[in-house]
């Protein structure tokens, strides 16, 4: 069951204290202090303190040159000094922009998802002279994990929110799992799942216990249990006590032959001679559900528990507290980043409608291309969501209206007094659900990854002829070559057969990788890529893997709007090769051991900007026909109208115009929302959510193009760089301008 209105009180009057303090903390926030070196001015700009785990840390600056007539170079290097790790950490990030006279700019350092070693510090050099150093704004904690446990979520906050209000929200998901939860009357059933939060969900070692009290004892026929999963409770047992405490009776589980079709309340009759019930013991050994509620059936009257405890505390992963999910902005909505890396770190964000209706347009934008990739957006109060969104797939609650964006998901909650959101949080289980759905993606993504997506050639590594090759080094530079010249009685020529034998042999194994392997670094990828032919914004979900004989010695450059997730067997997250670096000069340029030779290198990539390519769809002499302006050969096409009618067409070259085929089908009422590609997704299984055609996501006014390349991902090297791309499937799910109703 939800917690109560006199539960919330009671937390409150807990923290009054705290919430004294905390809108004077808020009010006055802390400002960082400029560092001056000559002619130039440095500010550390702190957008939230909280430790982060995945996405894109940003390390942010105000740069100012208080010269009149002097234009300097400035490179900020993070951090100052790095430590001598061998581990595969990030040793530098650094950019360098170009000041003239009297100008300022706002830094922005991003590290990606692998630990920084390093003093904490800033490097600054104006014209490429060292002329000191300044403090992080925060510590450099990103992406390390100091447990094999996985991360907790996180959820940015906006400063606007009051704190009581967010303090109250946080509270309520504490209580997610706990015994209490399966107290009341059942509601769950709105959870699109088998372990919901409103409900007890033993996470621990079975058997699993849990005790249930009753307001008063209670004569009863049977005992109704509401269960999250069918058979949950299968081969358990429940005993009863009297209002004494004394057991009266042990009443055994059989459960359901048929776990397919078996119910979700199980009625359990009781003996009639068994005497008045206060409370029960419940024990079971499954662990794939909770239970929601225990209701006794009696002839006088049903009964609800009012207490519960158990051997377990509750399902994680939770906050243990308020505090451990969410991280209060530092800055108001006006100065967050106008780059949707920024925001990769969270999995959700939660703003109020106010703060969207005053943030500048680069913020909205960074935002909004921020859900599309698959982040969360809570906004607290009425908003009109951009389109093609705010007309397509919606539900709408009584508290909230969900909407799918993209990848990703905006709830917009209901504009009502703040009294009125705290006594009803049932969108606050939304929240709660698709943070957690988002946390866990991360958590579990390279575990998910699909081994058999690599960029490996076709065959299997030679490993006999190799133990075989060294078998026969060690027999003729040993052995052999000491019969030999004993023979001959030459045995001081070991002093130069030794070393020729070992270059000989190097030099074959050398030529013999060049025949089998190539000198050409191979590549392979896989993505979807979600065209928003309204907004000219293109999202790509990829994988992108290397394998390269030898290290680029360029290392790889992307755009600033690429997301890179390596993807690696080490918990801890450290990279084959060392001493890696970033430099944000121009574009995002990845130098050092991102990639060494002979070693696959994988990576899940996120992308979003804008682009000029589209379908561009024609209706002439009657029929139905496209002109492929992706740039890149489409292999197949399925496409919607607006009346929901589906066509198809076949190879269509850039620039070629095709005749659609009416295949005389219609898509379903009811289609996929796009947010599932991306939480099914994984290393290695991008597309798998497109096995069938015509795909279920489709919807009138899209279409889905499977292309023999992505016009929209970039490979890293240089253009005139020659590659081997391997195989992959290429996904294109467009939304039309306006949907065409002809047919």
């Amino acid at each position: 069951m939800a917690t109560t209105k006199q539960d919330f009180q009671y937390q409150k009057s807990r923290w009054w204290m705290a919430y004294l303090a905390i809108p004077f903390f808020f009010l006055f926030p802390s400002v960082e202090k400029a560092e001056q070196f000559a002619d130039i001015a440095v500010t550390p700009i702190l957008i939230s303190e909280t430790v982060t785990s995945h996405g894109y840390c940003e390390y942010r600056f105000l740069v100012q040159n208080n010269s009149s007539t002097a234009t300097h170079q400035v490179t900020l290097v993070v951090p100052d000094q790095s430590w001598d790790s061998h581990r595969g950490e990030i040793s530098a990030l650094r950019r360098t922009i170009t000041l003239p006279p009297g100008g300022r700019a706002k830094v922005s350092i991003f590290q990606p998802p692998i630990p920084m070693s390093g003093n904490n510090q800033v490097r600054v050099q104006v014209n490429k002279t060292r002329v000191g150093t300044l403090p992080l704004p925060r510590r450099a904690e990103h992406a390390v994990r100091y447990s094999v446990l996985p991360p907790p979520p996180t959820v940015l906050c906006s400063r606007s929110l009051d704190p009581v209000f967010i303090e109250s929200l946080f509270s309520h998901i504490a209580n997610a799992f706990i015994p209490q939860m399966a107290t009341g009357t059942p509601d769950s059933s709105w959870f699109r799942g088998s372990k919901p939060p409103t409900a007890w969900v033993p996470d621990g070692r079975p058997p699993h216990q849990i005790t249930l009290v009753y307001e008063q004892p209670i004569k009863a026929n049977s005992i109704r249990i509401y269960q999250t999963t069918p058979n949950l409770l299968a081969g358990g047992s429940i005993t009863l006590y009297s209002a004494t405490g004394n057991p009266v009776g042990t009443i055994p589980i059989p459960g359901s032959a048929d776990s397919t079709n078996a119910p979700l309340v199980e009625e359990i009759s009781i003996p009639s001679n068994i005497e008045p019930i206060k409370s029960l013991q419940i024990e079971f050994s499954a662990n794939h559900g909770g239970i929601d509620a225990v209701e006794l059936v009696g002839p006088t009257g049903n009964a609800w528990a009012v207490k519960a405890t158990a051997t377990e505390k509750g399902s994680s992963p939770k906050p243990k507290t308020a505090l451990d999910w969410y991280s209060r902005a530092s800055l108001f909505i006006s100065d967050w980043s106008d780059h949707w890396l920024a925001y990769t770190p969270y999995d959700t964000i939660l703003v109020k409608a106010a703060d969207l209706g005053s943030a500048p347009d680069g913020v909205l934008d960074a935002l909004w291309r921020y859900v599309e990739c698959g982040g969360n957006l809570i906004v607290v109060g009425n908003t009109k969501i951009p389109e093609p969104w705010q007309s397509r797939a919606r539900v709408d609650m009584p508290q909230f209206t969900e909407y799918t964006v993209g990848f990703g998901k905006c709830f917009v909650i209901r504009d009502k007094p703040l009294e009125s959101l705290q006594q009803d949080m049932s969108w606050g289980w939304e929240l709660y659900s698709v943070t957690q759905e988002t946390s866990e993606f991360w958590n579990t993504l390279a575990s998910s990854s699909d081994s058999s997506f690599k960029s490996e050639k076709d065959a299997n590594v030679p490993l006999h002829t190799f133990m075989l090759a060294l078998l026969v080094f060690v027999l003729v530079i040993g052995p052999l070559n000491f019969v030999i010249l004993s023979y001959l009685k030459r045995r001081t020529w070991m002093l130069w057969t030794v070393p020729a034998i070992s270059l000989l042999t190097s030099l074959l194994i050398f030529f013999y990788s060049i025949i089998t392997e190539g000198t050409k670094p191979i590549i392979r990828t896989e993505s979807v890529t979600i065209l928003d032919q309204v907004n000219r914004r293109a999202t790509v979900l990829a994988s992108l893997s290397y394998y390269c004989p030898w290290a680029p010695r360029a290392g790889l450059k992307f755009s600033y709007d690429t997301e890179l997730y390596p993807i690696l067997a080490k918990v801890r997250r450290y990279l084959p090769g060392n001493k890696a670096q970033v430099d944000w000069t121009q574009g995002q340029h990845l130098v050092g051991g991102w990639v060494i030779a002979r070693v696959p290198a994988n990576f899940f990539v996120r992308k979003s900007e804008i682009r000029r390519e589209r379908l561009q769809v024609e209706f002439k002499d009657g029929k139905l026909a496209v002109i492929n302006g992706l740039g890149v050969p489409i292999n197949s096409l399925w496409l919607v109208d607006a009346k929901g009618k589906v066509y198809s067409a076949g190879k269509i070259e850039p620039g070629a115009r095709a005749t659609l085929t009416d295949t005389q089908q219609t898509v379903p009422s009811n289609p996929l929302d796009l947010r599932s590609i991306f939480i099914k997704s994984g290393y290695g299984r991008i597309t798998q959510s497109f096995t069938n055609a015509p795909s279920p996501h489709l919807r009138p006014g899209t279409y889905v193009a499977e292309t023999e390349q992505n016009p929209f991902l970039e490979d890293g090297f240089p253009p005139n760089t020659k590659v081997m791309n391997l195989p992959g499937r290429h996904i294109i799910f467009g939304i039309l301008e306006t949907p065409t109703n002809k047919s």
